[in-house]
């Protein structure tokens, strides 16, 4: 189990790319060792099923950063923001620095930032008549979805539809591009 390419997820709502990246573990070659979340949601009931730990964090908590820096265990080798909606702090951005990752529901960098998470995305993406839309896996940063992007994938955006079909189209291809972004960084991290 030392050898192991060990992952703690974090997540907030209904836990979909992080049981699809848990499902995948064993032919990926990776652990799941903990899943972290900042208010109670699906997820939580997904790790339970799964048996992997699950630490819950009050996000209202004046401990709330301490309380996540401790959370992670020192040999953890990647960090995976999936649906992630809190704002982590410069200093655990610092300490963990080009092992966090998260993935965002956009071609960034448009439509990153405070505010561009869900619906808002896709709503944003379709007011202004963009063509493609899509997803992206970045290397988290101390600003918000500014870091720099791994692999992205597209998605043709179909304006006979609305955009809750459109976060559809790109929710499927969340989780395949997420566990092809980590097995790059794994493949960089035994070689």
């Amino acid at each position: 189990m030392s050898n192991d390419f060990k992952i703690v997820v974090f997540a907030s709502g209904r836990g979909g790319n992080f049981d699809n990246l848990a499902k995948a573990q064993i032919q990926n070659k990776y652990v799941i060792t903990k899943l972290i979340v900042d208010r109670d949601c699906l997820a939580v009931q997904k790790a339970k099923k799964r048996n992997i730990d699950c630490v819950l964090l009050d996000r209202k908590s004046s401990s709330f950063n301490q309380d996540i820096m401790s959370a992670v265990d020192d040999d953890t080798n990647l960090i995976v923001l999936a649906g992630y909606l809190s704002i982590l702090d410069e200093a655990f951005c610092e300490k963990w620095k080009g092992k966090i990752i998260n993935i965002h529901p956009s071609l960034l960098p448009k439509y990153g930032g405070e505010g561009m998470y869900g619906l808002n995305v896709h709503k944003a993406v379709m007011a202004n008549k963009e063509k493609y839309s899509g997803c992206s896996v970045h290397y988290v940063d101390t600003g918000v979805d500014t870091g720099k992007v791994i692999a992205s994938e597209k998605v043709k955006v179909d304006y006979t539809k609305d955009a809750l079909y459109l976060s559809q189209c790109v929710y499927e291809k969340e989780s395949t591009l997420l566990i092809k972004a980590i097995n790059m960084i794994k493949s960089k991290h035994n070689g």
